[in-house]
């Protein structure tokens, strides 16, 4: 029987046909798992040799096998298994093309990576088989690094099994990596699991034409050390033999007009494409063949190769003029430089260079060279096969190479061991999940400026790799502890704790600019612990806001000035005097309960804080309040000065363990600000070292409970019949503060509450994510505050709510000063205002109720004395 015959007899006659380009070849198709594993068996029996063939997009990549009986062909096996936009995740069979599977992801706002050239043609299994990336290897990393599991054809006719379909697998050895760039010579891949990537919401891109490829790669590491939200940033000589600087940036339409105006400061660009034009036209592979293949070692400058950064990711495109079997073919590629960054030029993509801790040096003797990593330092094979299948010699090791620059390490002015706490940063699995969760890198589009790019850099820093500079300290300043990647973490990464370790041994670092070493110092050290300080800023505060001088003096101020005229205006001394140290409960006595005043809500929301004790004492609680300074120490803690922080947690718990019930135990502690709640339930982790106030901490965090969290689980029943239909203007809408839903976990409580006011009620669009506030964030990084909240905004007036409830001061601040900004007609309430405003209205509606009943019960006798 012929081998043609043998083949139709599995697949059928219509799935076998010559392969014209490859040498008649018969090409099988089969239809399913079942009939490749027949052709396995087939060729097992017979002694065939097989080949697999996608689309045959990447044939002059790899040399030929010596002996090809038959070709393999996947077509037919396509489609998608699975596809879950919520997870970010998709498995497909290998026989998709790029093309269909980019399509299917990016109506879901969706991104998949490797974006390789030709998609159309370019299946899944070719481009894993291949090992194949794209220009977005800038911002993703090599296309092998998203392969989550796979399901492979063995040579026995076994199919294996590895990884899975979760982004964070468990199930041992990747051996789906090794798949990745054998070109099919360990097995035929059937599904293959990706990880996807939420869609940026605006691209940009720019094109440079120069005529020198030195130029070209000094503009290329000029753009990179921009720290720009890149997604590409490619070199190619495709046009007219002159070299082409591609970079094309990702993010918010608004930011990245700014990106744009720093890109033209370094250069003017020739090109500037926006939205799909600028993916679709980025570099990939050439549109002409050249007419002599060229090869970096003729062409590029060594002195501008070796200080080009690694994460800038440039790939050097070249017209190859390939050779398979006969058939012409242009292929992409040549170089990925992967080089050791210096000080500023930090990898864009956490899938940079990440070396093991290098040897401790003599004083003064200079860094060795380093050895870059066998794989991204080879030069991809450059020259198609001939028809004899003759490889083109190999060029001489110092020109595949390139090297480096030995250069003498600076004094470290920081002990890395003490600086980072290494062992938590490796419960990092660098899945992806909290990446678009992240407010920061929603606004950046930076991979440095995500949790995974923090804690990636927090471990190179440990590790000696990356010095903590002014770049490393302005990322953690970036940050606005809001704790959302927590909420999605599938590890259970310990993220805050982490940042705020190491920005306590970045607390007094030269690396951070004067004025934020000065704010914290003054802010954090003499006015926060300090009542009398409090109410001082607070009165020059208000005299400045009603004077104008304030507004007039915010241009010559800066950031200060633009922190300081974002706050609202600070009520008059008689709404900022101090509770009262003891509130009778009203009615039936149930308990008592400690609150917590703080130190800036007296000043600022003096009228959250009599809200709270009223609707407290409505609860039938007794209501304490200690006197004197009640910092709990959270923006201390997270602002990196945990020595204070620890100081004042203990202060907290001596004053609170002195108030007791008649039973002598001690009271829980009901707080309404949602940031200090959080911290003071961590009191246990933050004294766990204090031999005497460990034990104690615990027992403290242990009965402190958020005033939403209170109400709702011991006062709701006691309550909601006191509740009527407060005074607002229309519907509500509730924003859940970061550090309630994501640091304690309180969600439903809330809403509880809220269901209990007589008071129509709308959802509030992405209502977990940041409002900018982050206690001091607002004052050192007003435009990015800003910024993080426009979105928001944007949400609330498509709610159609005219109140807008919140459960944290800085919140509520951030949000009233927006709101007034933007000219919304909406108010912003807390949580315990509401609820005051429902007692009131329940208690008009009561003595309304006993009115109507005491005329009612009054008529008969009125009725009766007519008719006598």
């Amino acid at each position: 029987m012929s081998l043609f015959a043998s083949l139709e007899r599995v697949v059928g006659a219509a799935h076998v046909a010559p392969a014209a380009h490859l040498g008649g070849l018969p090409v099988a198709s089969p239809a399913d798992e079942a009939e490749a594993r027949a052709l396995i068996e087939l060729a097992r029996a017979d002694g065939l040799r097989l080949a697999p063939l996608g689309c045959g997009s990447k044939l002059a990549w790899a040399p030929p096998p010596a002996r090809v009986d038959a070709l393999l062909g996947t077509r037919r096996l396509a489609g998608v298994v699975e596809f879950v936009p919520g997870d970010g995740t998709l498995t497909a069979r290998c026989g998709s093309t790029m093309a269909e599977l980019a399509a299917l992801v990016r109506a879901e706002g969706l991104e998949l990576t490797p974006d390789v050239p030709r998609p159309e043609r370019a299946t899944l299994g070719g481009t894993l088989a291949a090992g194949a990336s794209g220009p977005d290897r800038t911002r993703h990393g090599a296309g092998r690094l998203h392969v989550l599991g796979t399901r492979a054809l063995l040579a026995s006719g076994e199919v294996a099994k590895s990884g899975g379909r979760l982004v964070k697998n468990v199930t041992g050895y990747d051996l789906h990596r090794l798949y990745c760039g054998s070109f099919g010579s360990l097995a035929l891949l059937l599904e293959a699991s990706l990880r996807l990537f939420p869609a940026p919401e605006a691209r940009r891109a720019a094109g440079f034409a120069l005529d020198e490829l030195g130029a070209a790669l000094e503009l290329a590491r000029a753009l990179h050390a921009a720290r720009l939200p890149l997604r590409a940033l490619t070199v190619t000589n495709a046009r007219d033999a002159a070299w082409w600087v591609h970079v094309e940036l990702v993010g918010r339409a608004a930011q990245l007009e700014r990106d744009l105006a720093r890109v033209a400061a370094l250069r003017a660009p020739d090109e500037v494409l926006h939205g799909d034009d600028a993916a679709a036209r980025a570099p990939r592979s050439c549109a002409t063949p050249s007419p002599t293949p060229r090869t970096r070692a003729s062409c590029a400058s060594p002195c501008a190769a070796e200080r080009l950064a690694p994460a800038c990711g440039a790939l050097l495109f070249d017209a190859l003029h390939g050779l398979a079997h006969g058939a012409a073919v242009l292929q992409p590629a040549v170089a990925t430089l992967d080089l050791a960054l210096d000080g500023a030029d930090r990898p864009t993509s956490p899938r940079a260079r990440h070396a093991r801790p290098r040897r401790a040096r003599a004083a003064g003797r200079a860094r060795a060279p380093a050895r870059p990593r066998r794989r991204a330092a080879r030069v991809l094979r450059d020259g198609a096969r001939g028809r004899a299948g003759r490889a083109p010699r190999r060029q001489p090791r110092s020109d595949a190479r390139l090297r480096h620059e030995a250069r003498p390490r600076e004094a470290r002015a920081l002990n890395p061991a003490e600086l980072i706490d290494y062992a938590k940063s490796l419960d990092c699995v660098h899945c992806g999940l909290c990446v678009p969760s992240c407010p920061t890198y929603r606004l950046t589009g930076r991979e440095s400026a995500s949790p995974r790019g923090r804690i990636h850099m927090m471990r190179s820093v440990a590790e000696g790799t990356l010095e903590p500079d002014a770049s490393f300290v302005d990322e953690l300043d970036l940050c606005l502890a809001c704790r959302n990647c927590e909420s999605v973490c599938p590890s259970g990464v310990d993220y805050l704790h982490l940042l705020e370790h190491t920005r306590s041994g970045l607390k007094d670092s030269p690396a951070r600019s004067w004025l934020a070493r000065t704010m914290l110092a003054v802010g954090l050290e003499h006015v926060l612990t300090s009542r009398d300080m409090l109410s001082f800023s607070a009165t020059v505060l208000r005299a400045a806001q009603r004077s104008g001088a304030l507004k007039a003096a915010g241009a010559a101020l800066g950031t200060l000035g633009q922190g300081l005229a974002a706050l609202p205006e600070v009520p008059p001394a008689a709404e900022r005097r101090p509770l009262p140290e003891t509130t009778p409960a009203e009615g039936v006595v149930e308990g008592a309960v400690a609150t917590l005043e703080g130190c800036v809500m007296p000043e600022m929301l003096g009228r959250v804080n009599r809200a709270t004790v009223r609707v407290l004492a409505a609860a039938g609680r007794e209501v304490r309040c200690p006197s004197g300074p009640t910092c709990c120490g959270s923006l201390h803690a997270h602002n990196g000065d945990l020595v204070t922080a620890r100081h004042l947690a203990r202060q907290m718990i001596e004053r609170y363990d002195a108030l007791r019930d008649e039973a002598w135990q001690p009271l829980p502690v009901v707080v309404n600000s949602a940031g200090c709640s959080a911290h003071m339930k961590d009191y246990g982790r933050l004294l766990a070292d204090d031999p005497e106030y460990a034990e104690r901490a615990a027992a403290f965090a242990a009965r402190t409970y958020d005033f939403a969290e209170y109400l709702a689980q011991h006062a709701l029943e006691r309550l909601a019949p006191q509740l009527g239909a407060p005074e607002v203007a229309g519907p509500i809408t509730w924003d859940d503060p970061c550090h309630l839903c994501h640091g304690q976990g309180v969600r439903a409580e809330p809403r509880a509450l809220l269901d209990a006011v007589d008071a129509p009620r709308v959802e509030l669009a992405d209502s977990e994510s940041c409002c900018g506030s982050a206690g001091l964030y607002s004052a050192l990084r007003p435009a990015d505050s800003a910024a993080i909240l426009a979105p928001k905004l944007e949400a609330l007036e498509r709610s159609g709510a005219r109140t807008l409830v919140t459960a944290n001061p800085g919140c509520q601040m951030q949000w009233a000063g927006g709101v007034a900004r933007q000219g919304l007609d909406v108010e912003v309430l807390h949580l315990a205002e509401l609820l005051a405003r429902a007692l009131d209205a329940g208690q008009s509606r009561g003595a309304s109720s006993a009115s109507s009943a005491a005329t009612a019960a009054s008529e008969p006798s009125l009725r009766s004395g007519h008719s006598a």
